[in-house]
């Protein structure tokens, strides 16, 4: 009976394992496609653009679902003055092409003038950082209200 133990304790964790590194990171409530993610980009707002892929090792896998679902969290929909998107590289390749995203997870931060002001790679993707970006974007005293910040590069270790 002993002996049966440590191979069915070694067969359920390896089952484990593979569940949980075929878990889809495609679903969630910020999604966008190609045809409407320009219309982010028209709304006069900051965009914070996250870009995972489901088309990597498990370890990627698991790094895109992981950092996805706290960037998820980040989102509040009451307080919009800021546009989340999220893109799977798997689904829309020549997204990941025109922004130049070369690793996965990434965040990249724009202002409204469609510049990037920032590029958050895997680990450095937290609350914190976004909103250290997002602080230095203040509205205009002009009449539009807009965000025209141009905001510092940053470089996060």
């Amino acid at each position: 009976m002993k002996s049966l133990i440590l191979p069915v304790l070694f067969i359920m964790l390896v089952s484990i394992n593979l569940v949980l590194a075929e878990e889809d990171v495609s679903t969630g409530s910020l999604e966008t496609v190609p045809a409407n993610y320009e219309e982010a980009f028209e709304t006069g707002k900051p965009v914070v653009v996250f870009f995972y892929t489901t088309k990597a090792c498990n370890c990627v896998k698991k790094r895109c679902l992981d950092a996805k679902a706290s960037f998820e969290s980040y989102y509040d929909p009451v307080q919009n003055d800021v546009v989340y998107l999220t893109i799977n590289d798997a689904d829309n390749p020549e997204l990941g092409k025109k922004f130049k995203v070369r690793s996965f997870p990434t965040v990249l931060i724009f202002n409204t003038a469609k510049e990037e002001l920032s590029r958050l790679l895997s680990s450095q993707i937290s609350r914190d950082n976004i909103d250290k970006v997002l602080a230095e974007l203040e509205p205009c005293a002009g009449e539009d209200g807009d965000y025209h910040g141009k905001g510092k590069e940053h470089h996060y270790e």
